[in-house]
């Protein structure tokens, strides 16, 4: 009777492993999708329909990376893709790893290009460049570059359109002159993947300021600079002909009447000026230097 309850036993083991076995191939999955832009955020599934899940011990997930999650049979998994690529989804039930679901090149990702760009002031007169900083890489891919000028003090609305590709993305970077005022800068990139992204800066523009060379006291007057900006902070020196420092200010507007800090009247002369913004301007276009003819009316 041994030998015949041994052999008893190792055919139902022989059995249960076949069962065991059979589930897998039997077994389906899904992906909530199979194609998107990164960051891609795809979630994993068994199908029920294909299995009884009390057969399942273990189940393990490939995403085509070298990344492996284990879990439950029931359990619905997510994994993002960051990376541009086709991807093979694996998987693997009760260990049995020669007969995995294989689904080759199952997920495709394609690159969100990020929209963040720079802007360079090129010339005087408020001509801007404004210039994306991600290049493209999908030599078969076009994408539609949208930038739109939104002029918060004003009703000035400007859009400009373009289509890129690889072989052409210099044609993306806008060149626009725009009036005194503040924009909304915003580029819209969306390509034919169904990928796309969104950028937006606030960008300030205002008139340099002109600094006469003669400046007359006693008249009630102030020698007044005036950016009409109150973000800008600017810093005002005056030196005498030996160079020492007879008068400075730092505020959003200047307002010199000719005298030191300490409020003692200046000689006539010649008086060397730095002008300087501390805060707030980017473009350097408030920066200057010179001399001023100090004369008095009095």
């Amino acid at each position: 009777m041994a030998p015949m309850r041994r052999w008893w036993i190792g055919y139902i083991l022989l059995i249960q492993l076949f069962l065991l076995e059979s589930v897998q191939a039997q077994t389906d999955f899904t992906a909530s999708e199979t194609m998107g832009c990164t960051p891609f955020t795809v979630s994993f599934a068994i199908d029920l329909s294909t299995v009884d899940t009390d057969t399942i011990s273990t189940v393990e997930w490939h995403f085509g990376i070298g990344l492996a999650i284990t879990a439950n049979a029931t359990d619905t998994v997510e994994f993002e893709y960051t990376t541009e690529g086709n991807y093979t989804v694996t998987l693997v039930i009760n260990d049995f790893r020669s007969d995995a679901i294989i689904k080759t090149d199952y997920i495709t990702v394609h690159r969100t290009i990020n929209s963040a760009f720079r802007v360079e002031e090129y010339a005087p007169n408020h001509n801007f460049r404004f210039i994306p900083l991600d290049p493209i890489t999908d030599t078969f891919a076009t994408y539609f570059y949208n930038w739109r000028y939104n002029e918060l003090t004003g009703d000035d609305l400007r859009i400009n359109d373009y289509v890129v590709t690889i072989d052409n993305q210099s044609i993306a970077i806008d060149s626009v002159t725009l009036d005194t005022g503040i924009y909304e800068v915003t580029l819209w990139i969306d390509d034919v993947y169904g990928c796309f992204s969104r950028s937006t800066q606030i960008i300030e523009v205002y008139d340099a300021v002109v600094l006469p060379n003669v400046f007359v006291t006693g008249l009630g007057e102030y020698y007044t600079i005036d950016p009409q900006n109150l973000n800008i902070v600017l810093r005002f020196q005056v030196f005498n002909r030996y160079g020492l420092l007879v008068y400075e200010q730092e505020a959003p507007v200047i307002y010199w009447d000719g005298n030191t800090n300490s409020g003692k009247e200046l000689i006539i002369g010649v008086y060397y000026f730095v002008l300087e913004a501390i805060q707030g301007d980017s473009t350097d276009r408030y920066n200057q230097n010179g001399f001023i003819h100090l004369y008095r009316a009095d």
